[in-house]
């Protein structure tokens, strides 16, 4: 009984820590956004998301300062372009229904690091006019190419971009998944609960 009664207590912890900060209200100044799944833009053709601010957790937010301090220090004239943040379940599922292959979209009972506000999906852009510097492939790209480890196909110029974007988030502390070029998890990504709604 006490075992379940510190389980239970360990879950509303950590619930409770679980912080989602709109990070497009706040440092507006620091990155750029294009939330594709806003707009019509993206795999599925329809717009998923009723809004097209972002928000993350904010442990998440705090790897993403540090990345962004690494990049400036790097190349001052470039910062991210943020592509998705957190995402509620709710489009998690028509995400899954679009395209329902854990390779690119997790299943809905499993829950996406996105919807626990500990997920981002962004590129490297000219921080003037806010052109994306070259990658392998487009945003959303489902195949080969967009794997961190594929090299066939693809000119040297797109695999050191693609390089230097994993190794700026990694330093940072953050994670990656294999088949997309732009996903990474914030630390402890999957320690965070799933979040129902985001702040209104």
């Amino acid at each position: 009984m006490k075992k379940i009664i510190f389980l239970i207590f360990l879950s509303l912890s950590s619930a409770l820590n679980a912080q989602l900060v709109n990070v497009t209200e706040i440092h507006k100044d620091k990155f750029l956004f294009d939330i594709k799944y806003a707009t019509a833009d993206n795999f599925t053709g329809k717009k998923i998301y009723d809004s097209s601010e972002c928000f993350l957790e904010r442990t998440t937010l705090d790897a993403l300062l540090d990345a962004h301090s690494i990049l400036q220090n790097m190349y001052p004239g470039l910062t991210f372009l943020i592509y998705d943040c957190y995402r509620e379940p709710a489009a998690q599922a028509l995400l899954w229904a679009a395209k329902p292959d854990a390779r690119y979209v997790a299943p809905p009972e499993k829950g996406s690091r996105h919807s626990r506000g500990t997920a981002i999906d962004l590129t490297i852009a000219n921080k003037e006019d806010g052109t994306p510097i070259k990658m392998p492939t487009a945003y959303d790209y489902f195949g080969y190419k967009a794997y961190m480890t594929a090299t066939a196909g693809l000119t040297q110029e797109e695999i050191d971009n693609r390089d230097l974007l994993k190794n700026i988030m990694s330093a940072a502390g953050f994670g990656y998944t294999r088949t997309e070029w732009w996903h990474y998890d914030g630390p402890n990504a999957c320690e965070y609960p799933i979040i129902d709604k985001k702040p209104i």
